[in-house]
């Protein structure tokens, strides 16, 4: 009889996430429990993230966490949606020929990975619901009656604004998305994604100028766009942009793995998430406070190195994997590691 080859008998982390199951994204909770630990354990990252939330924040959540474990909780229970909603996507979308959660996983990872942020803050509602426009806008693709998906897209990206108002500038990213999906892109299309976006807005609005509340609101939702923020050279390659950068560097060596096997269109849409990784780069230089707002990159990072990962041998995606994943946990223990003199 002849004895098993060492790779059948392994069973590495990345294996548990090679399927379309979606109860297996229950094992996201405990790949994401060591982060969630970290932010008990280091006092020095205890303060909530800067960012200026918009008036459904300020006026519903923003108690939520005011205490540590209910923070705790709510950060796991968003992220945990944020990221089995992400992995859904990508396979309904069929963005990536092998089924898999990655994206999710991915998504997690980056997340995770920004120290001091890891709160819960108004990014945490407003990535769940851009990633609800982002689906919407995707179903778009290759279909011919599409006006609902469109006017949807813009309604949950209008949702999100309300949450964190700088999110209202990508819509231009959306509009970008939209050419690659639709050719020719027709007026309408563009008016139906716009209209979407102003409804919440409007509805809302619209309310509080019966309570006159109106300049509260308009102040709250639109004085941040014009407030820019210029960050100083040690703000600026403070310990926020660490991980970013380290993996648009592997994803930057590794560029064309990702577009393997793809056909035209879904290159198209997987060039859009590189725009928009450079559009909230730019947001949070010009507009973030702190760099909070760079965490909303785990978003197109975590579907990018998903659909890298997936194409690479086993071997080496776990490799690649486990550096990543012990590097993002050294950001965050670091400070805590120093004070207990290790």
């Amino acid at each position: 009889m002849t004895e098993p080859s060492p790779t059948t008998e392994l069973t590495t982390v990345l294996s548990f996430f090679r399927t379309n199951q979606i109860l297996a994204s229950l094992l996201y909770l405990p790949y994401l429990l060591p982060f969630l630990l970290a932010n008990w354990l280091n006092k020095f990252h205890a303060e909530k993230p800067a960012e200026t939330g918009g008036w459904l924040y300020q006026h519903l959540m923003a108690s939520w966490g005011s205490h540590t474990l209910s923070n705790s909780l709510l950060t796991a229970l968003f992220l945990f949606l944020t990221a089995t909603m992400l992995s859904q996507m990508v396979i309904d979308r069929q963005l990536d020929r092998s089924i898999t959660l990655f994206s999710g996983l991915f998504f997690l990872l980056t997340a995770s990975a920004m120290p001091g942020h890891l709160h819960f803050s108004p990014l945490m509602p407003a990535m769940l619901f851009l990633l609800l426009s982002i689906w919407q806008l995707l179903k778009v693709y290759k279909k011919y009656a599409s006006t609902i998906n469109l006017f949807d897209a813009g309604f949950w990206l209008g949702i999100a604004s309300l949450f964190m108002p700088l999110l209202s500038l990508l819509l231009i990213w959306e509009w970008l998305l939209l050419s690659k999906l639709r050719t020719p892109l027709k007026t309408r299309d563009l008016i139906g994604l716009s209209l979407g976006w102003l409804s919440p807005n409007f509805i809302l609005g619209s309310f509080l100028y019966t309570q006159n509340k109106l300049g509260e609101f308009l102040h709250t939702q639109w004085s941040a766009l014009f407030h820019f923020t210029w960050h100083s050279k040690q703000h600026l390659f403070s310990s926020e942009w660490i991980f970013p950068i380290s993996t648009l560097l592997l994803l930057f060596f590794s560029f064309q793995t990702a577009f393997k096997k793809k056909e035209i269109g879904k290159k198209k849409i997987i060039r859009s998430f590189y725009e928009l990784l450079v559009l909230i780069a730019l947001i949070t230089l010009l507009f973030s406070p702190d760099n909070g707002l760079l965490q909303l990159t785990a978003l197109p990072l975590g579907i990018i190195l998903a659909l890298t990962f997936s194409q690479w041998p086993t071997q080496t995606a776990e490799g690649l994997h486990l550096v990543l994943y012990i590097a993002a946990l050294f950001l965050l223990y670091e400070p805590f590691l120093k004070v207990s003199g290790f």
